[in-house]
């Protein structure tokens, strides 16, 4: 923990190519930026049934698979999550135990820090990018899609995302990777959140891929209040999910995934009873239709391999709704100005 001392210390750096980055119009309060590769990793996991564990008790991480186009070519990747350690006063007694950061909490939390990072609370700090706010900034942020976090329960998950370890592997072994949540964290201290309240300001500071994309004006826009809205993983995740990937949305070109990708990419086991797998994407598609994401859906069971009587997956069919091909045009528009300023700028994309 850093006090408010050590805070005045910082100066944030300015770098031109965060005018680009930041979105300060009334037009852009729904919406923020996201970093393709690094906003692609699977990171954050469906913990409804259990937040808090003992040592003796939980997995050491959590892994999984995403495919993403890597260098031009289809990739799998595999990424493992290591949960964050915190102290935490359980029956009254001050506790070890370890965290990993949830679709529930965490990334809300640190959607907010991006979200802020595009206002005027947004800098460069010893060259990477990072957001300036205070604990009731962020609170008020959240509350804005009611999100009622306490000022603790904030500084939790700050404190996970600061510790939770992420490491990015291929399958075929030869890219290895080990990024952040947050690289850096300043929190001012107990005694002075006691003493002069929660307006001291703190620090946050992204991963280096975040930094790098935005030095290289290679980010994409995307809707950021309609996820942060809805109550379902999946709808959080496919709602992220399309904008990010479904560039040419159009009525006649649905947007497709499996099942099974769904479920891997938030760490939700498969159930044996498809039955309750299938309940969990139409509570998420019940979101997405009043959300105004998609207007319609088609799902097709694929049969198992051997037997055919069963099923082992299903391929679901998004049509999208007029909103989202109008966000996607936005961002789409958004996004070939970049193109320009890049070459404006003689900036490299990221690779």
């Amino acid at each position: 923990m850093y006090t408010k001392t050590d805070l005045k210390e910082i100066s944030p750096d300015f770098i031109k190519q965060l005018s680009f980055f930041k979105l300060l119009g009334a037009q852009d309060a729904d919406y923020s930026n996201a970093v393709d590769f690094y906003d692609h990793i699977p990171k954050f996991v469906d913990n409804i049934q259990k937040r808090y564990w003992t040592y003796s008790e939980v997995k050491p991480q959590e892994s999984t698979e995403f495919k993403y186009n890597y260098c031009g070519s289809e990739t799998t990747f595999i990424v493992s999550i290591k949960p964050g350690r915190i102290i935490k006063e359980i029956d009254g007694k001050k506790t070890d135990v370890l965290v990993y950061p949830s679709i529930q909490r965490e990334e809300p939390v640190y959607d907010a820090l991006r979200k802020l990072a595009t206002s005027d609370n947004g800098a460069f700090f010893d060259g990477e990018l990072g957001t300036l706010f205070t604990l009731r900034m962020l609170q008020k942020e959240l509350k804005r899609f009611k999100k009622t976090f306490s000022i603790p329960e904030i500084i939790e998950s700050l404190q996970v995302l600061r510790r939770s370890e992420i490491e990015v592997s291929s399958i075929a072994g030869n890219f290895k990777w080990e990024p952040s949540f947050l690289s850096n964290l300043m929190l001012v201290s107990r005694q002075e959140i006691e003493s002069v309240g929660s307006q001291v300001r703190c620090i946050a500071v992204f991963d280096s891929l975040v930094s790098n994309a935005v030095k290289a004006l290679d980010f994409r826009e995307h809707n950021y209040a309609i996820p942060q809205s809805v109550k379902s993983p999946i709808a959080r995740y496919l709602i992220k999910r399309m904008d990010r990937r479904y560039k040419q949305a159009s009525p006649d070109q649905p947007y497709v995934i499996k099942l099974s990708t769904v479920f891997k990419s938030i760490f939700k086991p498969i159930d044996k009873r498809m039955s309750n797998n299938t309940r969990y994407m139409n509570k998420a598609i019940e979101e997405m239709k009043e959300k105004r994401r998609v207007q319609a859906v088609e799902v097709e069971p694929i049969k198992h391999h051997t037997d055919k009587r069963k099923i082992s997956d299903y391929l679901y069919k998004f049509y999208p709704h007029d909103d989202l091909i109008s966000d996607m045009k936005r961002f789409n528009k958004k996004q070939a100005s970049l193109k320009k300023q890049q070459l404006s700028l003689q900036l490299d994309p990221i690779k």
